[in-house]
């Protein structure tokens, strides 16, 4: 952990804060982390739906070109 921790722009030394401020450093953290997590993960499930849109355009594309020279 680093031995600062910023909140609303201000500089927090680990070193002189008290154990339930620790703790709420640590939980806002490790929240933040969760977030990023979520974040990665939501931005490939993203890139996901939009390449199944992608290849679905194609598939009704090719279906119909089918259809009309069928």
């Amino acid at each position: 952990m680093p031995p600062k921790f910023t909140h609303k722009g201000r500089a927090l030394d680990r070193d002189t804060v008290s154990k339930q401020a620790l703790e709420l450093m640590d939980a806002i953290e490790h929240a933040e982390r969760h977030i990023r997590q979520l974040e990665s993960e939501w931005a490939i499930a993203d890139t996901a739906r939009l390449a199944y849109h992608a290849v679905l355009r194609r598939e009704i594309r090719a279906q119909e070109e089918c259809r009309d020279h069928g």
